[in-house]
């Protein structure tokens, strides 16, 4: 974001770029800090889901004319997309990265599917007042699947498995931007198993203070080595996961 704007909008001031670690309590103190510091703000730009909320109640307390561009279509967020005190959500199709991390260890253990790049992304998608109609259902408070999302979901290469696979699914959290994740990978874990794969979903949330770390990952992977498993599909929020993950690989597992 900061190296598009040096090139294409010259005339935007960017203040600094701030870490709020994805937590409340931080991002609170870090915007409260920066708010009181720069009078004439016009733009906050949260990358992440989370935190934004306790940003907007902060910004109508002390400047209301703050605009805040954040992540994730999740109730809260679309919710106060609705009450304007968000300008845009930007975001992701979560339910296919779970769907197609379950599906692509099936196609890749059973057909010897490989990745075309070494990442596959997904185009972000900008969320505003005038059309999260298209992507959210109010009855329901829960997001919605475009056909184009929907054409970003991995097939099933082939029907036959070679034998019953094991795989699994490492989740950090279950909740929020994570439920889309859960609807995806549960869809996907119905879908396998009606060929007679197993797939075991695992929510590995502990506490924010160790979200995502090693110490709550490693051992639950260390248990599907142990078990047999054919493949494993896992987030990493902790660089220091890799070896368990090496590990994991070195054992036969794909992931």
């Amino acid at each position: 974001c900061v190296d598009y704007i040096l090139e294409h909008a010259p005339n935007i001031k960017l203040i600094d770029v701030f870490e709020g670690a994805g937590n409340r309590d931080v991002t609170l103190v870090v915007a409260k800090k920066i708010i009181e510091e720069h009078r004439n703000l016009s733009l906050i730009y949260i990358t992440d889901g989370h935190s934004p909320p306790v940003v907007a109640e902060l910004v109508e307390k002390l400047n209301p004319s703050i605009k805040i561009a954040t992540f994730d279509a999740i109730p809260e967020n679309i919710e106060l997309l609705k009450e304007g005190k968000f300008s845009l959500l930007i975001e992701q199709n979560s339910f296919a990265q779970a769907w197609n991390s379950l599906i692509h260890l099936y196609n890749a253990c059973n057909s010897n599917w490989k990745p075309t790049t070494p990442k596959l992304f997904m185009p972000p998608i900008p969320i505003t007042i005038d059309n999260y109609r298209s992507y959210w259902d109010d009855a329901k408070n829960k997001r919605i699947l475009q056909d184009e999302e929907k054409g970003q979901l991995a097939e099933v290469l082939d029907r036959r498995p070679k034998r019953a696979y094991k795989f699994a699914l490492i989740m950090p959290l279950s909740t929020g931007f994570f439920e889309g994740l859960g609807r995806g990978a549960e869809a996907a874990r119905q879908h396998l198993k009606e060929l007679g794969i197993e797939v075991t979903i695992v929510d590995a949330f502990n506490t924010w203070n160790d979200f995502g770390s090693v110490s709550i990952f490693a051992p639950i992977i260390d248990s599907f080595i142990a078990q047999n498993y054919d493949g494993i599909a896992t987030v990493v929020v902790d660089p220091n996961l890799t070896p368990a993950i090496n590990k994991a690989i070195s054992k036969g597992l794909t992931v």
